[in-house]
């Protein structure tokens, strides 16, 4: 057998049979789904939904690795890039 889900993940469960037919209904919205179930059930699995960590994920385009920087290196990072190609693009006939 797996792992035992989080206590509130079971919660969520729980909560989603209680009232099923107001959440498959036409009138439960998405915003709603998301405050209600989607971005508590990815914290009780231990993901950062409110970024606490104050981290954006960047793409190295050149490898295709992700790496995790923050605010300051990303800000520095893109403005290389958009100085490169301003540069890249005069050059061209």
């Amino acid at each position: 057998m797996g792992t035992p889900a989080p206590d509130a993940v079971e919660r969520l469960v729980d909560r989603f049979d209680q009232d099923r037919k107001v959440f498959l209904s036409g009138d439960y919205k998405e915003e709603q789904l998301r405050a209600e179930f989607l971005n508590p059930f990815f914290t009780a699995l231990g993901w950062d939904m409110d970024n606490t960590l104050d981290t954006i994920r960047a793409r190295n385009w050149g490898s295709g690795a992700v790496e995790k920087l923050g605010l300051e290196r990303l800000q520095t990072a893109t403005a290389q890039a958009a100085a490169g190609s301003r540069t890249s693009s005069r050059q061209k006939p």
